[in-house]
């Protein structure tokens, strides 16, 4: 089996002090900048997965160190595989990387306040009014812009659960409801009314949340 290199010392070094002295004069825009044009350098040397993710968790720690950040290790870690199993392409991938970055070097500003109960309060909320819409993980992200690592990261901390989870939860509770307060619905209609294209596949769902196929839940 071929060895998969590891990250130059000297090249990855070199970013890092240029980032550090970023950091201590509060420039963080240059710190965008600077990971941006690491990662174009990266895509055009067509750097293999394995390297990358080697050199993204060392800048990805040494932010942390830098701004003596008290996230745990263990979400840190959530955050690192989720930017890559999102990505489909090195921008995003940059993107998703910079995202948890963004919000360690400039945690404490007044000005940033999206991993806030309000903040989140209002994806929530978005969430149940638009429940009969197609609500994929990246179409909410982009409207509340932020990246789908981030977004999942919220959701984890709020509910304890993925995006998916909570959508199809509360998409079923709606569901259960609808079925509740009118009876001569046909299934159908309820399974577009809360999001599902696919009446069966609506069924398979509702029968795995609650146990009980739509038509015996009505009854």
């Amino acid at each position: 089996m071929e060895r998969v290199p590891s990250p130059d010392t000297s090249e990855l070094s070199g970013i890092l002090q240029e980032m550090e002295q970023y950091a201590k004069t509060g420039r963080y825009d240059q710190i965008q900048k600077c990971i941006g044009k690491a990662f174009s350098r990266w895509e055009e040397e067509k750097r293999p997965q394995i390297w990358l993710e080697q050199a993204a968790r060392r800048t990805l720690n040494f932010i942390r160190m830098q701004t003596k950040s008290e996230e745990s290790l263990i979400e840190s870690e959530y955050q690192f595989e989720d930017a890559f199993y999102y990505s489909t392409s090195m921008e995003m991938l940059r993107q998703n990387l910079y995202t948890p970055i963004h919000q360690l070097t400039e945690k404490g500003k007044e000005n940033i306040k999206v991993d806030s109960p309000e903040f989140f309060e209002k994806i929530k909320v978005y969430l149940s009014g638009h429940i009969s819409e197609p609500l994929s993980l990246q179409a909410i992200s982009n409207l509340f812009a932020i990246s789908q690592a981030y977004m999942s990261k919220l959701f984890r901390k709020y509910t304890r659960q993925s995006y998916n989870q909570y959508l199809t939860g509360i998409r079923m509770e709606r569901a259960k409801q609808l079925m509740e307060e009118n009876s001569e619905l046909f299934v159908k209609d309820i399974a577009e009314m809360v999001g599902y294209r696919d009446q069966f596949y609506f069924s398979r769902i509702f029968h795995s949340y609650t146990g009980k196929s739509p038509a015996d839940y009505i009854k």
